[in-house]
């Protein structure tokens, strides 16, 4: 009989480690994972290809821990948002830069001074303006902008129908929505229209 609990106990204990085991390699295996496509993401964000990423994969602990100013940053902007930590499905960062240059010839001689050049800039963290005036009759300017581009997407609870009362409103069915902010760094930018689309299955 004791022969007989004994290895009942064994068994049981031998399953129980092997369920461990294979809980404990499915972790590691997801952190190999996690730790591979971020290594990958961050080697193709010092690319020249810049059409396209990979999405780094990192929990919200390992986030608050990194010492990456961007990361760190992101998390400010959703904390300034109100967006609470356990709510934020994903959290995205762009750098923009715009630029575009004219020059014009004009027919007419518009400058007197046969050694005249005019060369000035105008520039703050996020525009700068480059002006190149010659005798005769050449204008150019160059113009250039820069826009850090900050994406949190997070989930939230709403309800279905909205109540007056407040009574009413705590026992209320509610659905999960998911909400973007998206934050925009130059006071120069204005987002005229936005549309984002989860696609379900």
């Amino acid at each position: 009989m004791k022969s007989l609990i004994i290895k009942i106990i064994s068994y049981i204990v031998l399953i129980l480690v092997i369920v461990y085991l294979a809980h404990r390699n499915n972790v590691l295996f997801n952190r190999l994972s996690s730790s591979t496509a971020t290594v990958e993401a961050y080697e193709l964000e010092n690319n020249d290809l810049k059409q396209r990423a990979i999405v780094m994969k990192r929990d919200i602990n390992e986030l608050s821990e990194s010492k990456d100013s961007i990361n760190q940053k992101m998390l400010a902007i959703a904390r300034e948002n109100k967006i609470k930590e356990r709510k934020i499905q994903s959290l995205q960062y762009q750098l923009e830069n715009i630029s575009k240059k004219d020059t014009i010839f004009v027919r007419d001689t518009i400058f007197r001074d046969k050694d005249f050049i005019l060369d000035t800039c105008i520039m703050d963290r996020w525009s700068k303006t480059d002006l190149h005036l010659k005798y005769p009759n050449e204008i150019a300017v160059s113009s250039e902008f820069n826009n850090e581009k900050y994406v949190i997407v997070n989930t939230k609870r709403v309800p279905i129908k909205k109540r007056k009362w407040f009574l009413p409103r705590w026992f209320t069915r509610k659905h999960t929505i998911v909400e973007v902010t998206v934050v925009d760094e130059n006071p120069y930018v204005k987002t005229e229209k936005q549309r984002f689309i989860e696609i379900v299955k």
